[in-house]
C-alpha cells in the first residue's frame, strides 16, 4: 500500500489514519494500539481501523490474484457479452 500510496487516494487515507500526523499531534491507529489496554474498553476508533484491515486485505488480494478494475474493463468481447448479460 505504500508503495501505491501516491496514486490511490484511498491507500493515503487508510495510511494516515493508521500513521498519524507527522507532529504527532494525533496519533495513529497503529501507535494507539500499543498504548491501548482491551481488558478496560474498545476504544471508538478500533472499528474503522479493523474496516481498514479488511479493506486493505481485499485490495492486496485481489492485486496478488493478478485482478485490478483496469484489468477487468479490458474483457474480451465474448467475456464482456457474458458479463452485460449478469448485470
Amino acid at each position: 500500500m505504500e508503495r501505491d500510496r501516491e496514486s490511490v487516494k484511498e491507500y493515503d487515507e487508510i495510511l494516515s489514519r493508521w500513521e498519524g500526523s507527522a507532529d504527532d499531534v494525533e496519533r495513529g491507529y497503529l501507535e494507539e494500539l500499543r498504548r491501548v489496554q482491551l481488558h478496560r474498553k474498545c476504544p471508538d476508533w478500533l472499528e474503522q481501523f479493523v474496516q481498514d484491515l479488511n479493506t486493505a486485505g481485499l485490495e492486496l488480494g485481489y492485486l496478488a490474484a493478478g485482478r485490478s478494475e483496469k484489468q477487468e474493463e479490458a474483457l474480451d468481447p465474448i467475456d464482456e457479452s457474458v458479463k452485460d448479460m449478469f448485470e
